[in-house]
């Protein structure tokens, strides 16, 4: 076999240069004991910033052009073959902030209260999404193909809020009862909208962050879709507040709230064996859901990005669109926003 011989097409490659990922973090935490009602708060800080992030570069491709909106249009190099990924390190830093706050009250009476919130703002240049070069490569939403830049992270959760909830008691004799109930409630993750593109790169699309024009006959893009589906456009684009004449931000949109409380009741039982314990146990996962159909639904962000527009590009670097499609960002996972009942009996000895 010769250099001939090789395949110069579809190669997954590792810069020679690559470094290992790394990660600086700072960490405070403190815990008070607040003069109000006896309640004691904890207090924690994190802070992360990435050195060397990992990401897919294309080496088989370059820009050969600007769209009039300013987006960089790639093309193949003639002799590098198609889709020639390499692993390597970007030069961004990005950084990510976490605070949280937990407020606890105890009484003595039984009765435990945890409260709890978490503000969390991360970053990253890739999420990573896979385990294959050609999917981390093409699931990331941006411009450059080649220069990511950084952005809000696809894993982030902005705003959660706890709730746990516990009442022990001897209800029956000497044996205890105990009552708990966890709840969350939390923003959804956030996901990207962008244009299912072609001619701004080489064989792949669905990828490039929309841009929204300012209306009809707006300079950098030319509709060749039904009046129907422009007004549903601009319908979709005043629903979801994007603001005009620009591209979106890199997962600048967020999936619905989710909530969930799950019930669980553990009662002391005599065994009447030496050394051996009993508790029969009841859980109610997804409590809400139990009381009504309508609550307690578990949502997240679509996996991929999502395209609501077919793009072409013309001899002017005008932006082509043929069509939309109003397709929804949040996804419901089903099997997580069901309820269920548990019954049994725990024995230790």
């Amino acid at each position: 076999m010769t250099s001939n011989d090789a395949n110069d097409s579809n190669l997954a490659l590792v810069d020679p240069d690559y470094e290992q990922p790394a990660e600086w973090k700072l960490a405070l935490g403190a815990t008070y004991d607040t003069p109000w009602w006896g309640m004691q708060a904890d207090i924690d800080f994190l802070y992360t910033r990435a050195e060397n992030p990992a990401f897919y570069v294309d080496l088989s491709q370059e820009i050969v052009g600007n769209t009039r909106a300013g987006a960089p249009i790639y093309g193949y190099i003639d002799g590098r073959g198609e889709d020639n990924l390499m692993l390597t390190n970007s030069d961004e830093n990005p950084e990510s902030t976490s605070l949280s706050l937990v407020l606890r009250k105890e009484w003595d009476n039984g009765f435990d209260l945890l409260l709890g919130y978490a503000y969390t703002q991360a970053e990253d240049v890739s999420p990573m999404t896979s385990s294959t070069a050609g999917s981390n490569f093409s699931n990331t939403a941006l411009l450059d193909i080649n220069n990511p830049g950084v952005g809000p992270s696809n894993y982030v959760v902005p705003h959660r809020l706890t709730l746990r909830a516990l009442y022990t008691a001897n209800i029956f004799g000497d044996y205890q009862t105990r009552f708990a109930l966890n709840a969350f409630a939390q923003e959804g993750q956030p996901q990207s909208y962008v244009m299912d593109t072609t001619g701004l790169e080489g064989n792949r699309s669905r990828r490039h962050l929309l841009y929204v024009p300012t209306g009809v006959n707006a300079p950098h893009v030319v509709f060749a879709m039904s009046p129907e589906d422009q007004a549903a456009f601009f319908n979709f684009v005043s629903r979801e507040g994007l603001a005009q004449g620009q591209f979106v931000g890199r997962n600048s949109t967020h999936a619905r709230w989710t909530n969930r409380m799950d019930l669980r009741i553990d009662q002391e039982i005599p065994t009447f064996i030496d050394g051996v314990t009993g508790t029969a146990f009841l859980k109610i996962y997804n409590l809400g859901n139990f009381l009504n159909k309508d609550w307690g639904k578990v949502y997240d962000a679509q996996f991929f990005s999502i395209d609501v527009v077919d793009a072409d590009i013309n001899d002017d670097g005008q932006y082509v669109y043929t069509d939309f499609t109003d397709r929804p960002l949040t996804n419901l996972i089903e099997n997580r926003s069901l309820w269920s009942i548990r019954m049994g009996l725990e024995v230790r000895f």
